[in-house]
């Protein structure tokens, strides 16, 4: 039985705006095609497989309902899970706009010299893994769901990457729960904080994160795992509490680097309305949200009337770049 499993299907979906819809015939059809690679990783014991197994499935049915190739990595064969990985990051291997996801599912190890993630036969060591990552000049988004995670976020993290860890160190060693609430948050609007009708990476990132904190509550037990998100490329990653804007605790130095942004910007299953952006209004959004991530913490600092006069730019140019796409899909529509 092959250990890899390739799906490529399309499909659409139901979607909020009826003229976007009509042009753009569903909410994917707008938004090429993502790479997803999920890897179930060793178990480390029996009792985790059906975890992983669930894990999984969730990440396959999400893959199939936004028209994404999917790559799974499971099982045993001849050849080993680290040859095969290694062949399907290869694969992907080069430049271009469309995303990657890769998704690591199971047990890892930061004991030694360099983590490692734990696979049937050898396992993944990160500055391996890092030099695999390096060939694909794409974006990135890493869902690092595994004990001792935390230690591949300095080096993994870089430009144009998303880097998701369950835990913030190499030293959190027991089983996490981060990534099956996140794998859930993804593609469920139960996470959707801005009622926009799609979850953003940065929102199930924090939808999970509070999952784990109220699983670990209603356990009684102590939370052993604090998932990181790194989309800077500092190599350090910021938890929940320094970048949820409704914490009170949230790190006003967080804000104005930016940190946050490019997850924010990042999506399995747009909307409509975000499926209908091009690049060069994709790019300019991005741009302009860098700008108003910064400005925020300005306020109270600068003079009122500079502050509200800059919001208001933003925001006006903001909805002048949605209003260009409703009259491009209102015309295709007559």
């Amino acid at each position: 039985m092959s250990i890899f499993t390739i799906n490529r299907r399309y499909s659409g979906a139901a979607g909020i705006s009826l003229a976007l819809l009509l042009y753009f015939g569903g909410v994917h059809s707008g938004v090429a095609a993502h790479d997803l690679l999920v890897v179930k990783g060793n178990p480390g014991q029996a009792s985790f497989q059906t975890e992983i197994d669930a894990i999984a499935k969730l990440w396959c049915d999400a893959a199939e309902k936004g028209g994404h190739r999917l790559a799974l990595l499971e099982g045993k064969g001849q050849e080993t899970q680290l040859e095969w990985l290694r062949a399907e990051l290869q694969r992907l291997a080069g430049s271009g706009v469309d995303p990657v996801w890769l998704v690591l599912l199971g047990h890892g190890n930061a004991q030694g010299h360099t983590p490692k993630f734990a696979l049937e036969g050898p396992d993944l060591a990160a500055d391996e893994l890092a030099r695999l990552l390096s060939k694909i000049r794409r974006p990135l988004v890493i869902v690092a769901g595994f004990s001792c995670s935390g230690a591949f976020v300095q080096p993994l993290a870089g430009p144009d990457r998303i880097l998701l860890t369950a835990t913030r160190s190499g030293q959190e060693e027991n089983w996490t729960h981060f990534s099956k609430f996140f794998a859930s948050a993804i593609s469920s609007l139960d996470a959707d904080r801005d009622a926009d009708g799609q979850v953003s990476v940065f929102e199930a990132w924090l939808h999970a994160c509070g999952e784990v904190e109220a699983f670990y509550r209603r356990e009684g037990r102590m939370l052993t795992e604090h998932a990181l998100l790194d989309d800077q490329g500092g190599g350090k990653g910021w938890d929940h509490s320094a970048l949820d804007p409704s914490a009170k605790t949230a790190s006003k130095t967080a804000s104005s680097t930016g940190a946050g942004v490019n997850a924010r910007q990042r999506y399995l299953l747009p909307s409509p309305m975000e499926a209908a952006l091009n690049d060069a209004q994709r790019a300019r959004r991005q741009l302009l949200e860098a700008e108003l991530a910064a400005l925020r913490p300005q306020k109270g600092k600068d003079d009122p009337q500079v502050y509200r006069d800059s919001l208001e730019r933003i925001l006006l140019e903001l909805n002048s770049i949605y209003a260009e796409v409703e009259r491009g899909a209102a015309g295709h529509s007559n």
